[in-house]
């Protein structure tokens, strides 16, 4: 769960920085083609550097605003990156991890089965139809002692804190074994004992 929030978080992070960059890629152009004779806007590299620098608040160099076309450019790309994108990134950072951290088991689980259909494609046909035929998923399911259900699935008991649950109704089917045949016709259901568990259901739904 953690690996996953965490990845989830990189991928946002990456397409903000992605735009920040082509940010800091295009002021530094219009920077250096302005022709200032500031040494820190000489060529495109020096412009990339005093921006980065300027960005990340890591020994920015002095920049003289004499020249009103490279004060407008520089004004600009501190509203744009240094005040609009990054306080973006952090608004975008918050709202991902509340978003995750309600939904991140769910999120985990689906990652994982995905991994696990990822990995299975590597696998042969062979060994995989050996992994299948141990399933038996072709045996039908067992209801309950001598009737048999349908197939293609897994049967999985249930806990005890279901069963003991207010809400829960032991039989909400009515099963009768055997053929579907008409020389041997199913019991007659009693009408009241299935408007019983019918009645008792709405009255769990509506509480």
């Amino acid at each position: 769960a953690l690996i996953f929030t965490v990845g989830t978080m990189v991928s946002e992070v990456s397409k903000v920085l992605m735009v920040l960059v082509i940010i800091l890629l295009a002021f530094s152009t219009a920077l250096a083609c302005v022709g200032t004779d500031q040494a820190v806007f000489a060529d495109f590299g020096a412009a990339l550097k005093s921006l980065s620098q300027l960005m990340l608040n890591l020994d920015p160099p002095v920049f003289d605003l004499s020249s009103q076309a490279a004060a407008i450019f520089l004004v600009a790309f501190v509203l744009v990156s240094v005040i609009g994108v990054l306080n973006i990134l952090i608004a975008q950072l918050n709202e991902t991890y509340d978003r995750l951290s309600d939904l991140t088991r769910g999120y985990a689980t689906l990652h994982r089965a995905q991994i696990a259909v990822e990995l299975e494609s590597y696998l042969s046909v062979r060994y995989r139809k050996t992994v299948w035929d141990s399933l038996h998923l072709d045996e039908p399911l067992e209801f309950e002692g001598g009737y048999k259900g349908p197939s293609g699935g897994i049967q999985a008991l249930e806990p005890v804190s279901v069963i003991l649950h207010p809400k829960y109704i032991p039989d909400r089917s009515i099963w009768c074994k055997g053929d579907a045949s008409p020389q041997l016709p199913w019991p007659e259901t009693d009408n009241k004992t299935v408007d019983g568990v019918l009645a008792g259901e709405s009255d769990n739904q509506e509480a």
